[in-house]
């Protein structure tokens, strides 16, 4: 749950928009705490990805900062004119319920 913000700023090429996050733990006393981590991302790289588990905003973060430690991307190498191959897994395709109706047979 990302708070979106109007602040911007250049990373690099890219025009990156400020995003908070709220996280909620328990620390070592007990007692509930909120830590906020604040996100850097490129709507123009649009990857819903980022350092650590932190991810969903749309675009790729590009810099995060978690209490004192700020994690950045040293560097972004797109490869458009380049084709990915996808060695897909070969089997059959089961619906969902053959699937659950083997892994229940498991048990």
């Amino acid at each position: 749950k990302w708070e979106i913000t109007t602040e911007s700023k250049t990373i690099g090429d890219y025009l990156c928009y400020k995003a908070v996050y709220i996280n909620n733990y328990i620390g070592r006393d007990g007692k509930e705490k909120n830590m906020p981590v604040v996100a850097w991302f490129a709507p123009s790289l649009p990857y819903s990805y980022g350092p650590k588990d932190y991810n969903g905003l749309p675009g790729l973060i590009v810099q995060l900062q978690e209490r004192k430690t700020i994690y950045y991307a040293a560097l972004i190498s797109l490869t458009k004119d380049k084709e990915v191959k996808v060695d897909f897994p070969k089997g059959k395709t089961i619906s969902e319920e053959e699937y659950t109706k083997k892994i229940m047979s498991i048990k």
